[in-house]
């Protein structure tokens, strides 16, 4: 049985769904090359959640959703997953989460969309992602700085990362985030 305290989103490689076969995980697209699958968190490892261990517990995906995004927000509120406000001297601001396999999922919380909103002082928010384990977020219109920081983020978190995502920008909108080409 699954324990639905221990249930999250986790950001992947669209890749993974071929790894895995059909109907082997439960997942939201998230854009070209990443999905947002189901994860159960078995402390030194995650794995995928199959649908149908979903209809074994009486869940819906919705309430599944919902479940794994709180227990996101909770590892915020109780400080495992850390986000990072930095300000710069041109008066630009990012925000991010780096160090843990959540970081890259906070980006598709909807949820966190009015906190990013009033933090960086902007309703044009955008993200980038590079590997799952952080992301930065910023406003549409930021400095120079941000954006030369947020690129040199992505660029270290690609080459460093055990499973590197390329460089992934989305605009995060009431919805969810939106993949740009």
């Amino acid at each position: 049985m699954l324990d639905i305290d221990h249930l999250y989103p986790s950001v992947v490689p669209r890749s993974y769904l071929k790894d895995l076969g059909g109907g082997a995980c439960t997942y939201k697209d998230l854009g070209p090359n990443l999905i947002v699958m189901l994860s159960l968190d078995l402390d030194s490892a995650l794995r995928n959640v199959a649908p149908q261990e979903l209809s074994a517990t009486g869940l819906d995906d919705a309430e599944a959703w919902d479940a794994a995004t709180n227990n996101l927000r909770r590892e915020i509120l109780e400080g495992r997953l850390q986000l990072i406000v930095a300000s710069f001297e041109d008066g630009g601001k990012d925000a991010g989460f780096a160090g843990h396999w959540l970081g890259s999922a906070a980006i598709a919380d909807p949820g966190l969309y009015p906190w990013f909103r009033n933090e960086l002082g902007s309703d044009d928010l955008y993200a980038i992602v590079s590997e799952r384990d952080s992301s930065v977020i910023f406003a549409g219109d930021c400095s120079k700085l941000v954006l030369e920081r947020a690129e040199e983020f992505a660029a270290k978190a690609f080459s460093e990362s055990r499973k590197p995502f390329g460089r992934n920008l989305f605009r995060l909108c009431d919805d969810g985030p939106v993949h740009v080409e």
